[in-house]
């Protein structure tokens, strides 16, 4: 974000950002910059606090009396899927009895498509939308998609909807006062708490704070290539011109960039990666390469032994903290998910995979919540640039030793679109689930523009595609009335 701004600011173009809830900005003072700050509203909030413990049934108890309560739209604030999946639970259990009879269409093709077992499918059926990042996109979509149109009465979210997703809601109640495991910040308690009210059809909304708010809090927005020091970061800084850079920054840099085992060129290259990191990485892959140079000298598909070497640097090397923490635990375990994704049954034959042997349906549940966002987070993100980080350094490293250097561009970018066409994973972002595209493609294809692609969708004739059930129809016919 910081890098598309600097971009953009650079060519003196006129412009203007908006963002919610803001009283300073610090970094630009090289611009000619008007900072208008708004407490301006189109709707009114009215607060209720309860200032309830996190622990105990207090308030479990007060959620249940709230929503019985309620009779209009109404979103609950939750810090991640696991909180989702336990309030969902605790709404089907004491409030959402009754199965809708508007969400069964969706709630099947969900278990069908998916798994039978995943408590989006079956919250939905009563009528209680789940919104979190393990949830496809094209899913979310239709997620809000029926809650702004009536059919759900309870949308149950992380943050993924919080921030920037129109929704037309009444009344927000804010389960817990975290975000992930951190305390909510009064930026992101604003944020959720904005999304109560919608001019036009409510102008009152309700905000319902389970647990004690955060203080009130000066919110700025600190631009750091406009504030360089000792502490911002190089991967920032290898990616700006020189004439961007501070005299500290050109230092900083210069000295990483000497010290490393690596080429300038190369580092550069590997932009988002620390030089540190990148050294470390490079001399552990050139003690490797030299005792067997086939393991890096793969193209197109790796063997299994390649493909376990390629994410033992990726474990060992470029994973935080926070990704050991998505629920991959080895690099073996790694390797496994890489392959399981490419089943000939999709994500489908994937989650298969992942939750045999368990039977508990919780359990299946919660394993394929799990699941969702090591796709998300790891495989078709992460996984894939790392990858190419990998392919950058022992392209260099081959050279050095005179041996035939690997490309593994190919490989990252069949997992990185889930073993389909890259195109077919773009409409994703249109509405349109991976398994009905897959179904459809015949009709969409051939891949070459995404322009192409759309103009495709949007004359399909759906009535002609017999493999598509009813709900499939009407969805298809929603997004093409969309794009």
């Amino acid at each position: 974000m910081n890098l598309a701004f600097h971009k953009l600011a650079s060519t003196g173009a006129q412009f203007y950002m908006l963002g919610p809830n803001i009283q300073a900005i610090k970094g630009l003072d090289k611009y000619e910059i008007h900072f208008i700050p708004s407490e301006y509203s189109t709707v009114a909030v009215d607060v209720a606090s309860y200032n309830l413990p996190s622990q105990g049934d207090d308030r479990p108890n007060k959620l249940i009396e709230i929503c019985q309560s309620l009779h209009t739209p109404t979103l609950v604030y939750c810090q991640g899927p696991t909180s989702a999946m336990k309030v969902s639970r605790l709404l089907m259990r004491e409030c959402m009895v009754e199965r809708l009879a508007d969400c069964e269409g969706a709630a099947d093709w969900i278990a069908e498509s998916y798994h039978p077992d995943w408590i989006v499918a079956e919250a939905l059926r009563h009528g209680v939308g789940i919104h979190h990042g393990g949830v496809p996109r094209a899913l979310q979509q239709n997620m809000v998609r029926m809650f702004n149109d009536g059919l759900l009465p309870i949308m149950v979210c992380t943050s993924t909807l919080i921030e920037g997703v129109n929704t037309i809601a009444e009344n927000v109640i804010v389960y817990d006062r975290r975000r992930n495991n951190k305390v909510l910040d009064f930026f992101t308690y604003r944020n959720i708490q904005g999304r109560a009210g919608r001019m036009g059809k409510y102008f009152v909304g309700n905000v319902f704070l389970l647990e004690k708010p955060p203080e009130d809090a000066e919110v700025s927005v600190e631009y750091p290539i406009g504030m360089q020091d000792a502490d911002t970061p190089l991967t920032l800084v290898m990616q700006l011109d020189d004439d961007a850079l501070t005299d500290e920054s050109r230092v900083r840099l210069a000295d990483a960039l000497e010290r490393n085992f690596l080429s300038a060129a190369t580092v550069v290259k590997n932009g988002s990666v620390e030089p540190a990191v990148q050294d470390n990485l490079a001399r552990e892959m050139f003690a490797i390469m030299q005792q067997d140079p086939s393991v890096f000298s793969w193209r197109s598909n790796p063997s299994q032994p390649q493909l376990i070497a390629a994410c033992r640097m990726i474990v060992r090397h470029l994973w935080s903290v926070r990704t050991k923490g998505l629920g991959v635990v080895s690099p073996e375990h790694l390797a496994w998910h890489v392959r399981a994704l490419g089943s000939p049954d999709g994500i489908k034959g994937y989650l298969t995979q992942v939750t045999e042997g368990l039977e508990d349906k919780e359990a299946i549940s919660q394993k394929v919540d799990e699941a969702m966002k090591i796709v998300r987070n790891i495989l078709v993100f992460k996984f894939p640039q790392d990858l190419m980080v990998l392919s950058s350094i022992q392209a260099e490293l081959s050279q050095r030793l005179e041996i035939s250097n690997g490309d593994f561009g190919y490989f990252a970018e069949m997992v990185e679109n889930m073993y389909s066409p890259a195109l077919l994973i773009a409409l994703e972002e249109y509405g349109l689930p991976l398994p009905i595209g897959r179904k459809i493609q015949g009709y969409l294809s051939p891949f070459y523009e995404l322009n192409d692609v759309l103009d495709q969708l949007r004359n399909f004739d759906v009535e002609t595609a017999t493999e598509l059930s009813p709900f499939e129809r009407s969805l298809v016919t929603a997004i093409q009335n969309s794009v």
